[in-house]
């Protein structure tokens, strides 16, 4: 949670205005940002670490959290220059981050999650799982996206019943977690070729799983 907080201050702070506006132009109101607890982390390569060490937590537990990495010079923020989206699991609890970057520029990855922790299984976890599973009960039916935009986009319009996988492939362990909740799911990812492919891997787990599902076909 002080994480969490950290992040937000930084989206909220004045350095953090470039990325309110990027979220703007890709159609995100200020309540969605809020409802899922979006933030920033600025270029500054250990601030995070400076705000942690003051809280007095172990070195072996800074280590164990997947928010920094470590190379000859030290210890530094895995996350630095990224917008932050916190991923919880299914009742809420924040057990690791998101980052993505806004400038075209950058040579790195798009997008990066941290790493496997004693918390974050990334195949036991779904973005959003927390907030839909009401909805996907009542509807009996999932809608399944690949990426965090393309949930809130689908949540801030309306529709709720919606998750998305976490920074790997979908798994058997996914399509376990899934059956609790719901057997009609929908897969909606990315309209293109690697999408598509993508798309028929995942049917082919969630069948071998006994689970019939659907795909949307994205123009």
């Amino acid at each position: 949670l002080k994480t969490q907080d950290f992040y937000q201050e930084q989206l909220n702070s004045i350095n953090g205005k470039k990325i309110k506006d990027y979220l703007s132009k890709r159609g995100f109101n200020s309540k969605i940002i809020e409802d899922f607890k979006l933030g920033f982390s600025d270029n500054k390569p250990s601030r995070l670490l400076k705000y942690i060490q003051k809280m007095n937590f172990s070195s072996d537990s800074m280590k164990k959290s997947g928010l920094f990495f470590e190379n000859e010079k030290g210890y530094f923020d895995r996350f630095k220059s990224r917008l932050i989206f916190p991923i919880n699991n299914r009742n809420g609890d924040i057990i690791a981050f998101a980052g993505r970057i806004i400038d075209k520029s950058d040579k790195f990855a798009k997008y990066i999650n941290s790493p496997e922790t004693p918390l974050y299984n990334k195949s036991k976890t779904f973005y959003g799982l927390d907030k839909a599973s009401n909805t996907i009960k009542k509807e009996d039916s999932v809608i399944l996206v690949e990426g965090y935009f393309d949930l809130m986009q689908l949540v801030q319009n309306g529709i709720k019943n919606v998750i998305a996988i976490s920074g790997t492939s979908f798994t058997d362990m996914h399509a376990s977690i899934i059956k609790q909740y719901t057997s009609n799911i929908y897969i909606a990812f990315d309209g293109d070729a690697a999408g598509g492919k993508a798309a028929i891997r995942t049917g082919y787990t969630l069948l071998k799983n006994s689970i019939d599902s659907k795909i949307i076909d994205i123009p």
